[in-house]
């Protein structure tokens, strides 16, 4: 975690928290990417975990989620960013340090409970559901897919962002 001065945290989480609301505006223009696009998104939180720390990284989560639900058209991607792609990179860290097996079953239940949770909201309070059952199992397994991958994508891009830009962005950070 880089130290920064307390003006350059709230400059840096400020602009971390517009990029994050943009790139959930642009989801709004698309019908079928919206957890794709909630995970990119995401990327924002685990940069701002390393970089930031947990507390700056949940207030960037916290102004992020509460800006989407304001200002985003389609509710249910701010929803989805909100219940599970926005808070799932603060609390993976943690996760992660649960042996490797438990650590999975965590992850995965982590995840159904809050794909679940997005979408009763969305039936009950956007009134944007799926009606069909075998969408709905689609739509499930479609998405633990997507979760696995993202994942290892978090891991792959953080080891990544470690070798190659962490010292890179040190400095431009300082």
């Amino acid at each position: 975690m880089i130290k920064l001065k307390r003006t350059k945290l709230i400059t840096v989480s400020a602009m971390l928290t517009a990029l994050g609301t943009i790139i959930l505006a642009a989801a709004s223009f698309f019908d079928v990417a919206d957890i794709t696009i909630s995970m990119v998104a995401s990327a924002l939180i685990v940069f701002s975990v390393i970089e930031l720390g947990t507390k700056a990284s949940f207030m960037i989560y916290a102004a992020t989620s509460t800006l989407s639900l304001i200002l985003l058209p389609r509710k249910y991607i701010a929803l989805i960013y909100i219940v599970f792609c926005g808070l799932y990179p603060i609390i993976k860290f943690r996760i992660d340090s649960l042996p490797k097996w438990l650590a999975v079953i965590v992850k995965l239940l982590y995840f159904n409970i809050s794909l679940t949770v997005a979408v009763l909201a969305a039936r009950f309070v956007f009134d944007t559901a799926i009606y069909q059952k075998w969408m709905l199992v689609g739509y499930y397994a479609l998405a633990n897919v997507a979760f696995v991958l993202f994942d290892l994508l978090i891991k792959k891009g953080t080891d990544v962002y470690f070798v190659k830009f962490r010292d890179k962005v040190k400095r431009l950070l300082r």
